[in-house]
């Protein structure tokens, strides 16, 4: 006979007939010490789906880390005979049926599939961001470690394995010191539990690609000379409003610039820019949320001229020199699987202007304003599994 099978999530299976578990061992107060299915469910699938959240590309797909898949042969058979019905019942003899699966649980623990996750878990790891450095104003965004993950979480080593077995108090009363290392062939509650919590730990991904791009059609910049700073600053007042957009080749978001020559005229340029940033795809089986953090600096100054006094401002958008969530985009996550961003003040208002240039230098010039000198999309995931937090 063959086997047949129950679809679980992301194309794998369990074998009909094994009842799984009301809850697994993955809750508080545990009191369940014999491991079933769907206990190894929650490590295998937790494992694959963290996988798929690592997709940089389409068409082929491709990942930081492969979701793995595992094909085996299994084997089942039935006794057949040769009988007209009605005979008596002689010549029965065992039929063998193999059957080739690929993604499937049955009825026994596949020590290879689980001593292979190993490798895959400790593989994510350095592409998944500490939550606990991801929030507005951080100066830090960090990505976990093994080893850090390893002893802030207390498991195993501390270091990088895995507990094998665990410290073990016998009848009489010694201890056997837990061991490290790869499954042991009788497993422990314990091997799964340290395996859900790094994976729980797991959660949010970085997902940029590309350097911010000046976004076409998207710009307001407007400048006007003249032998007086105040007349030239009027003179790109007076025009704003009626200033058509276009396209800006640069990558400060709003600035304001003054320039004053050897010969005593003045120039005043005031900027407001878009910029696109492109993330890369993300896995559709996934339901996630993007958030754009970015820094903020002092932008350049339009051409090759030198700065006299370059100031920081970010014309009261929540914005500075940290880490901030910049929320005011104008587009986010598209169907496609991409998340463009287009980054920048949607009405495009006036900069403040900097000071008057006072250097009469030739090229010589004030800024203020700023530009992105960093930046990252932040994808948190809602995965199915591994996503109790039972302990303390």
């Amino acid at each position: 006979m063959s086997w047949t099978f129950s679809a679980i999530r992301y194309g794998w299976r369990i074998a009909v007939g094994i009842t799984l578990a009301a809850a697994t061992i993955f809750v508080v107060n545990n009191e369940r010490q014999r491991v079933n299915q769907a206990d190894i469910i929650e490590i295998v699938l937790g494992t694959y789906e963290r996988c798929l959240a690592t997709q940089h590309a389409t068409n082929p797909a491709a990942y930081r880390v492969a979701p793995p898949d595992f094909t085996r042969s299994w084997y089942s058979n039935a006794y057949e005979t040769t009988n007209i019905p009605g005979d008596p019942i002689t010549n029965w003899s065992a039929v063998l049926y193999t059957n080739i699966v690929t993604n499937a649980i049955g009825w026994r623990l596949d020590r290879a599939m689980m001593v292979s996750l190993d490798t895959t878990i400790k593989a994510l790891v350095p592409w998944y961001v500490d939550t606990n450095t991801v929030y507005d104003g951080t100066t830090n965004i960090v990505m976990l470690t093994v080893t850090g993950l390893w002893a802030s979480l207390g498991i195993g080593d501390h270091t990088n394995k895995f507990t094998r077995t665990p410290e073990i108090v016998t009848t009489n009363l010694t201890t056997n010191a837990a061991t490290y290392g790869d499954w042991p062939w009788r497993i422990y509650k314990e091997d799964l539990e340290e395996r859900y919590k790094v994976l729980n730990t797991l959660k949010m991904t970085t997902n940029s690609i590309s350097t911010p791009l000046p976004y076409p059609n998207n710009a307001k910049s407007r400048s006007a000379s003249a032998t007086n700073w105040a007349v030239a600053k009027n003179n790109v007042d007076a025009g704003w409003e009626t200033q058509a957009l276009h396209y800006a080749s640069i990558n400060s978001l709003m600035e304001s610039a003054g320039r004053r020559g050897a010969t005593n005229s003045y120039t005043a340029i005031a900027l407001v820019n878009h910029l696109k940033i492109t993330s890369a795809p993300l896995n559709t089986n996934l339901i996630k949320n993007i958030s754009l953090y970015i820094k903020g600096m002092i932008p350049n100054w339009l051409s090759s001229q030198d700065v006299t006094n370059p100031v920081f401002n970010a014309f009261g958008y929540s914005i500075s020199t940290n880490w901030s969530i910049f929320t005011n985009v104008l587009c986010g996550y598209s169907s496609t699987g991409f998340t463009d961003f287009v980054v920048g003040p949607t009405e495009f208002p006036q900069p403040g202007w900097c000071e008057e240039p006072t250097t009469i230098t030739l090229d010589r010039s004030e800024i203020e304003g700023w530009e992105i000198s960093d930046y990252e999309v932040i994808v948190n995931f809602t995965f199915n599994y591994c996503t109790n937090k039972y302990w303390n």
